[in-house]
């Protein structure tokens, strides 16, 4: 007669419990994944490239709340001085373009795509697209300007600098103040008045105003941002004043 194998107790005890580990996964319990985080500061971060030849200028914007990146906004624009006259992100022409040199790919398809992978990763290193080099390129420089946190280089001597305006009709100035270091914008603060009365100062169209400013010390960088249009044009007064004098 064959003899049975003899099992040593604790290895019976090891044994069940995996197979008991392994039934609770299998009956619906799964793992927690989490949100990924960064070291950028709540509110707004944005950045911007030097226009190609063509007249694009790719751009970033991201949205961070708790340590969390809760949006993340790649376009490409033209802009002719303050007004913003192209999004590459509506252009249906440039898709067909696009499409038509690259098999089937174009703008509608690799924009969110990028989004969403820097997004859940908080990485400027972006997957590899066929087709789409050029832009994921500009995306990973981009990533990398808005994760460095440098500020545009301004003419502007270390330290504090502050500029109104004249008080609106509720007696409010809208102002700008920005901090230099090194030759470099470190803080941008804007307060101004919306288009028919005081604004919130924890307004988040402040947020996005002062990034742009940050990041490029260019009053044509707020053409087409989603803000009180009083807001945009005291904020486009003000930064020229300061930066273009």
């Amino acid at each position: 007669m064959e003899s049975k194998p003899v099992v040593p107790l604790p290895c019976f005890f090891i044994g069940l419990a995996i197979l008991l580990s392994l039934f609770i996964i299998s009956c619906g319990t799964t793992a927690t994944i989490p949100e990924p985080t960064t070291e950028l500061a709540d509110g707004y971060h944005y950045a911007e490239l030097e226009p190609d030849e063509d007249g694009w200028i790719a751009t970033l914007e991201i949205h961070v709340e708790s340590g969390e990146i809760l949006s993340v906004s790649f376009d490409e624009v033209q802009r002719e001085g303050s007004d913003l006259v192209r999004r590459k992100s509506e252009d249906s022409e440039y898709a067909e373009q696009w499409a038509a040199a690259s098999g089937g790919l174009n703008q509608f398809g690799v924009y969110p795509v990028i989004e969403q992978e820097f997004q859940r990763t908080g990485s400027p290193s972006i997957s590899a697209i066929s087709g789409a080099t050029a832009t994921i390129e500009k995306m990973k420089n981009l990533g990398d300007r808005v994760l460095d946190g440098l500020g545009a280089q301004v003419p502007l001597h270390d330290g504090l600098h502050r500029v109104e305006l004249q008080p609106d009709n509720h007696d409010y100035p809208s102002a700008l103040e920005v901090q230099v270091a090194a030759g470099r914008l470190l803080q941008v603060s804007y307060n101004g008045a919306s288009d028919h009365a005081i604004a919130n100062p924890a307004d988040t169209s402040y947020s996005r105003i002062e990034a742009r400013l940050k990041a490029t010390a260019n009053p044509n960088a707020l053409a087409g941002i989603s803000a009180p249009t009083r807001s945009v044009e005291d904020a486009r007064a003000l930064s020229a004043a300061l930066f273009e004098h």
